[in-house]
């Protein structure tokens, strides 16, 4: 085997086009042509998206996405797209006029559903979607007022109260002064319907019930006037009342355990 040993081999043609031989390889100083070329490709550089073709690998690519952001990713398929939204994405997400707060549903026979703590000047709803007595019973509404837990019954010259009963055999008519609580009288063992109210000063409230097993409906409407502070209340910038929660009394009966009643609260944007 004959062996030739140069330090470079230079061109004829160009006086800088040449092969710069090394203990460690080999200096091309010019443009390389081949037919082809083997060997590891890692660290050449700048190549055209045009020019590369061939499948890629499935060990090219990583069993995770690295920790960098996703902001420019667009057009991912919804089917691909797995895993739960962090909750703080969702904070103030709109898209809805809604936002679901709870299922309230009684464990065991109670003659009273209440509940507490509700974000000051909101307006909220309860969608009665299945109301079971135990007896042909009849449903009122009692708020809390500045951070009372239990319920208001008035005795306030400020307080309104109106109702309004529509069934088979004709309309009535009924207002109420000096209290807050809205009775929709007897009714049968099961009704459904809607409500809803604010819990700003001089809270208000509006809804319309329908006995399941009557062809007739209820609508009521109401607000609470002026009370004395005396709850050291920090929203009461004003000598009304607030409301942060209610009651739902069944009138001496009781709601079963397949009552249902779904508790929404608006939204503002």
């Amino acid at each position: 085997m004959s062996k030739i040993k140069v330090d470079t081999i230079q061109s004829t043609q160009h006086a800088t086009s040449t092969i710069g031989l090394t203990s460690t390889g080999a200096t091309i100083n010019g443009d390389c042509n081949a037919t082809t070329f083997t060997g590891s490709a890692a660290n050449l550089t700048a190549l055209p998206a045009a020019n590369l073709t061939g499948t890629v690998p499935d060990a090219a690519f990583p069993t995770t996405l690295p920790t960098a952001s996703g902001a420019n990713l667009t057009a991912l398929p919804s089917a691909n797209l797995t895993g739960a939204i962090p909750a703080n994405l969702l904070t103030n997400a709109g898209g809805g006029a809604l936002e679901f707060v709870k299922k309230i549903q009684p464990t065991t026979s109670v003659a009273e559903i209440t509940e507490t703590g509700l974000d000051y000047d909101t307006v909220y709803r309860l969608v009665f979607k299945h109301v079971l007595f135990d007896w042909s019973a009849r449903i009122a509404f009692f708020p809390h007022l500045d951070n009372s837990t239990t319920k208001f019954t008035s005795t306030s010259s400020f307080d309104t109260c109106k109702m309004r009963m529509t069934n088979t055999s004709g309309n009535s008519y009924q207002e109420i002064n000096n209290k807050w609580d809205f009775d929709m009288g007897a009714v049968s063992y099961e009704l459904g319907g809607y409500l809803d109210f604010w819990t700003g000063y001089r809270p208000w409230i509006m809804g319309a019930m329908r006995p399941l097993y009557d062809d007739g409906f209820i609508q009521f409407w109401g607000r609470k006037g002026r009370v004395a502070n005396t709850n050291n209340d920090s929203n009461q910038t004003y000598t009304y009342a607030k409301m942060n929660g209610f009651t739902i009394d069944a009138w001496g009966w009781n709601y079963t355990t397949t009552t249902e009643i779904l508790m929404y609260k608006f939204k503002e944007s």
